[in-house]
């Protein structure tokens, strides 16, 4: 999926108020925004480079015009991934504004986070968390403390400290973020559901299941209480907050919720959907662990049933299921099948992983 950069996607119809009628400048610009809305941004990248290179003979380094003229280029880069372009771009940009406006200007503060952001999708975290700690300062000193423009920023450092396994910072500033949030739009913002999702992976990766299984219970509400909630989200929700309760041991609070996933996705997929199979064994593994293995015996024979007619059998979710189901057979004392059914695992062609 592409990611773009937040901030920069009215540039190009903002310029255009801002040129001269006549001038080459607005013909440009005029030409980048159709190419741009006809969704030709390979064509709108040529044309962007040649207003830029207009702007910068004909208004010179420090005028305004450059600076819109990089703002367009940065991001339709972002549009095609382009990032090591853009980045580029955006330093030269830094240091246009940097000494135009000062190093506590907000402009300034917003070029940081969107060069921090392009560091992370490269992988460059070092980079990313330095620029990224230098923007949100910036922002801090000069916006009011519950200011949504926080929220991005905040959200992309999280991101890096998360990738850096530095959980303890990664953790604050996700809360920070779902508190601004709330204070913003209430507790019963459907979108609050991103920002509990993020503190929730980040709890569940701490093991602080408890916490974990908090946001997880809001965001299921918060689903609950939308009726247009996409049915593949709402599905997530339920196996992520149902797993939470399995891994902390409340299986009786597990079970429910397993359930109404694979009722959900039997009637939006279909019954012989793969994402069926994979709900069939997550309940099948809730009743085993209650030792209801004559519950969990079926829903096993459905899932296999439907992964050999759709998947080879070297495909590892069938072979997973197997395994388990061997296992069963030898909870209800049914040895010789399983040991039948070992075989047959053993025999299953490996997958061979390509390079």
């Amino acid at each position: 999926m592409v990611k773009r950069f937040h901030g920069w996607g009215m540039v190009l119809l903002l310029v255009l108020g801002a040129c001269t009628s006549q001038s080459r400048w607005m013909s440009a610009n005029e030409k980048i925004v159709r190419l741009y809305h006809d969704g030709l941004y390979t064509e709108a990248v040529a044309e962007a480079q040649h207003a830029l290179a207009l702007a910068e003979k004909d208004f010179g380094d420090g005028h305004p015009y450059v600076g819109s003229a990089i703002s367009n280029l940065i991001f339709l880069y972002s549009l095609q991934a382009n990032y090591s372009q853009a980045k580029e771009l955006l330093l030269k940009f830094l240091v246009l504004k940097q000494k135009q406006l000062g190093p506590d200007h907000l402009t300034v503060a917003l070029i940081l986070v969107q060069l921090s952001e392009i560091y992370r999708y490269e992988g460059d975290y070092a980079h990313a968390e330095e620029t990224g700690k230098r923007g949100l300062a910036v922002l801090r000193k000069q916006l009011p403390d519950n200011h949504p423009t926080l929220i991005d920023a905040m959200n992309n450092l999280a991101f890096v400290y998360d990738a850096e396994k530095k959980n303890k910072e990664a953790e604050a500033l996700y809360a920070e973020v779902l508190s601004i949030r709330e204070y913003l739009f209430g507790r019963q913002d459907p979108a609050l559901g991103t920002y509990l999702s993020n503190l929730e992976n980040m709890y569940r990766r701490e093991g602080k299941l408890n916490e974990a299984i908090g946001m997880a219970k809001r965001r299921l509400d918060l689903q609950n209480k939308n009726t247009r909630v996409n049915p593949r989200d709402h599905v997530h929700t339920l196996i992520s907050l149902a797993t939470l309760y399995r891994d902390g041991g409340q299986l009786a609070k597990a079970e429910p919720l397993f359930a109404q996933a694979l009722e959900i996705d039997r009637r939006e997929l279909g019954k012989l959907h793969p994402r069926v199979a994979v709900d069939l064994t997550l309940l099948a593994e809730v009743y085993a662990l209650q030792k209801r293995y004559v519950e969990a015996e079926p829903l096993y024979k459905i899932a296999l049933a439907i992964q050999e007619k759709l998947f080879p059998p070297d495909h590892p979710n069938r072979k997973k299921t197997l395994i388990h189901y061997a296992q069963l057979l030898r909870q209800l004392k049914r040895t010789h099948e399983a040991d039948d059914l070992d075989k047959k695992i053993r025999a299953l062609p490996t997958r061979t992983v390509t390079p």
